[in-house]
């Protein structure tokens, strides 16, 4: 974690998936491969290209995924699971990280999103309306910058400076809570105080020491 300057800090934008919202891609896919070796493979060739081609483009998951599908006519199976049960990638909201964004909310801290994030898949509850009820806290935030919907991703340094002109700050002003350490490190290198996700306690005491919490 970065030296935030716990006297200037009045916002907390947090990353979303595997900070509040459990989300990993390797289940789903397991099945269909005979090795994790295999399935290592796929995430790092194929899957990326599903990833970056919804992800970066305008229309529908079934028309943005219509040139993987003629490049990888092999994987139809697999881009069938990205396209029609993305849900599945869900693991359901993390309950504890959660916590500390209602007592951040309770104490008047102003939070905000910044998560690289599907535009055809935002918000989650989109997918499982029985479910909504979970993402109430969604809610809390003021506003939610998802890298889908302005087709910048981080650690993009646009993508932040982009989120901080909408949300009305300036990066000294807040801290970003994110899993990646790479995307921590381009929050810092713009001014941003910089806390490095690892479990809800941890990230409890890393607002402590900023004087969040």
């Amino acid at each position: 974690m970065s030296d935030p300057g716990t006297n200037a800090k009045r916002a907390v934008l947090f990353d979303m998936g595997s900070v509040l919202i459990g989300w990993d891609v390797r289940p789903p896919f397991r099945p269909h491969f005979e090795s994790e070796e295999e399935l290592d493979g796929f995430l790092r060739g194929t899957f990326r290209e599903i990833y970056d081609a919804v992800h970066d483009g305008d229309g529908t998951m079934a028309e943005c995924l219509k040139p993987v599908r003629r490049r990888h006519p092999e994987a139809a199976h697999l881009i069938d699971i990205y396209e029609s049960n993305w849900a599945a990638f869900i693991t359901g909201v993390m309950e504890d990280s959660v916590a500390i964004v209602r007592e951040l909310h309770e104490r008047g801290v102003a939070l905000y999103g910044l998560t690289n994030w599907p535009a055809q898949v935002w918000p989650p509850q989109s997918l499982m309306p029985d479910e909504a009820e979970s993402y109430a806290f969604l809610d809390m935030f003021a506003d939610i910058w998802v890298s889908g919907h302005h087709k910048l991703r981080k650690p993009d340094p646009e993508s932040y400076q982009s989120a901080l002109t909408r949300f009305g700050l300036v990066a000294e002003e807040a801290v970003f809570v994110d899993d990646v350490p790479a995307n921590v490190a381009a929050a810092e290198a713009l001014g941003l105080g910089g806390i490095q996700f690892r479990d809800a306690p941890t990230l409890r005491r890393d607002l402590e020491g900023v004087g969040l919490l």
